[in-house]
């Protein structure tokens, strides 16, 4: 009873407990456009059917333009609910926040639906946000942004996914920009541990206005890019994993020439719990975990990483 006791305990703090913890993230162009971030965060709901997130987080936004630097930050609150429908096979998002830099104060909104069936995964996300750099936020430029992708498997053991993603902005200047996006990966070698795919691309951009010196923010101007490469995965468990590894390596070509574009994920959960002993005083049992996660990506024209760790907790 004790061992089913302490596995009930568990299964409440991951699905049911509250969650806080502290998120970082760090990113930047080759146009000369740094944005860092630093916030802090707390969950709370049934996971399994809603949960709700607010976060508080202050931003530095940092540019170059014309031999000279610009900085601006701002400061944001935001709130998100999730909610899961048939078995955690769909899920709703919605999202309302509010920025300030400057004496000005910017809107922030998302909302977005994703369905996964036995052998294809749709999602569509809609988000409405200030473009993050100084010469745009000094202008209050904003970004209505809309997404959608679908991947499906092919054949036995899903030797064959092909994924499908389109991206139209629609920027308060008057300029819109769409991208379309498609690939197709092939498994060569897949365990519970392990997989690694070849991957081949086409992707096609272009916009209204072309702002191929990033200020305001950058647009593409008829742009082709095709290219194959391959990825690499690595899990300690195919639920849940406690420790990911995920890399990815490109060759792409387009007008410019041939580039070599790299992608880089992990993710691990450090799990510590205590318990301290019950006392009259306080019969209360309370438990504690930490989740570290991070991410890198890294192209020709963008380098980003972006760190977070949280720490969960529960009182029965």
């Amino acid at each position: 009873m004790d061992q089913l006791e302490a596995q009930l305990k568990h299964n409440y703090r991951i699905n049911e407990g509250f969650s806080g913890g502290l998120t970082g993230s760090y990113s930047s162009d080759n146009f000369g456009n740094d944005v860092a971030n630093v916030g802090l965060l707390a969950e709370w709901g049934p996971r399994r059917r809603n949960f709700h997130t607010v976060m508080a987080g202050r931003s530095l936004v940092q540019s170059d333009v014309n031999a000279n630097t610009l900085q601006d930050q701002l400061t944001s609150l935001n709130y998100t609910y999730r909610h899961n429908y048939r078995q955690q096979t769909m899920q709703s998002m919605f999202g309302v926040g509010v920025s300030t830099a400057n004496g000005d104060f910017f809107t922030q909104m998302t909302a977005g639906f994703w369905i996964a069936g036995g052998s294809s995964y749709t999602s569509t996300q809609f988000s409405y946000s200030p473009v993050m750099t100084n010469t745009a936020i000094n202008r209050g430029i904003d970004r209505l942004r809309g997404t959608l992708y679908r991947e499906d498997n092919w054949l036995s053991n899903d030797r064959l996914t092909t994924t499908l993603n389109g991206t139209a902005n629609w920027y308060s200047d008057e300029v819109f920009s769409y991208e379309a996006l498609g690939r197709i990966y092939g498994k060569l070698f897949s365990s519970s541990l392990f997989r690694t795919r070849l991957i081949a691309e086409a992707a096609y951009q272009d916009a209204t206005i072309n702002y191929s010196s990033g200020i305001p923010y950058w647009t593409p101007n008829e742009l082709f890019i095709k290219g194959g490469g391959i990825d690499f995965l690595y899990q300690r468990s195919a639920q849940e994993p406690t420790f990911l590894i995920e890399a990815e390596l490109m060759v792409k070509h387009n007008r410019d020439g041939i580039d070599l574009a790299s992608a880089g994920r992990l993710n691990a959960r450090i799990a510590c719990y205590w318990s301290w002993l019950q006392t009259p005083n306080d019969p209360q049992v309370k438990f504690i975990g930490t989740t570290m996660s991070g991410s890198t990506c890294v192209t020709p024209s963008r380098r980003s990483c972006n760190l977070a760790a949280s720490v969960q907790n529960v009182k029965e």
